[in-house]
């Protein structure tokens, strides 16, 4: 494949191997995983009822993804850079660890972990 689509509206249904693996809705996305990898599409997506679906090309995907990845580091290094727990290490370590963090979200009253 060479295009990331992110359905507008619509339904659709990915068939894998002839079962219907997953359901698609508005703001679902799908295609990115051959892009990323560059390997074949392993699925094939079809429209359950009328569905609009915007498409960005290989090169403009990966681009968007470089670009992002570099500003999520940015802002994990300067809010590492922020936290006195963090200086006395070496600044290859403090990029080490701002390219890998995540950050996540969460809601008055969510589990955030369990003993």
């Amino acid at each position: 494949g060479h295009t990331f689509f992110v359905v507008e509206k619509g339904s659709l249904s990915v068939d894998v191997n002839g079962k219907i693996a997953n359901k698609l809705d508005a703001g679902c996305s799908f295609g990115g995983l051959a892009l990323l990898y560059s390997c074949p599409r392993t699925a094939t997506v079809r429209a359950d009822a009328f569905t609009r679906c915007w498409g960005a090309r290989g090169d403009t995907f990966q681009k968007v993804l470089q670009e992002n990845a570099q500003s999520r580091y940015k802002d994990n290094r300067a809010f590492l850079d922020s936290i006195p727990l963090f200086d006395g290490l070496e600044n290859k370590l403090k990029d080490t660890i701002a390219h890998g963090v995540v950050v996540e979200v969460f809601e008055k009253g969510d589990r955030v972990a369990t003993a």
